[in-house]
């Protein structure tokens, strides 16, 4: 997993299972409750219901500890799709008109 610096609460890893993209993340605080997917998209939204579960069940401070970790990984899904956004419309060719 690769900890990036602006999210270091958050890894992720990238890589192919035979020809089928394959994406994983997790929470640092909880490496063992993985989301994984085709793209990021599918793997957080699989985490945050992994941790959703887990915090149902959560008493005291495990609770609040789960709380932010969800928290940590909405913020983390929407900076990330954000920038993806933005890198799309960059990337959108101009359609000259005469």
């Amino acid at each position: 997993m690769a900890y990036e610096l602006g999210t270091p609460n958050i890894g992720v890893a990238d890589g192919y299972w035979m020809h089928i993209r394959h994406t994983q993340v997790c929470h640092r605080r909880y490496p063992w409750v993985r989301g994984e997917g085709r793209s990021l998209r599918e793997a957080t939204s699989h985490l945050l219901n992994q941790l959703a579960r887990a915090f149902e069940f959560a008493h005291g401070r495990d609770r609040d500890a789960f709380a932010k970790a969800i928290a940590d990984v909405r913020a983390f899904r929407s900076s990330r799709l954000q920038a993806l956004s933005r890198l799309r419309r960059q990337e959108t060719p101009l359609v000259a008109t005469q």
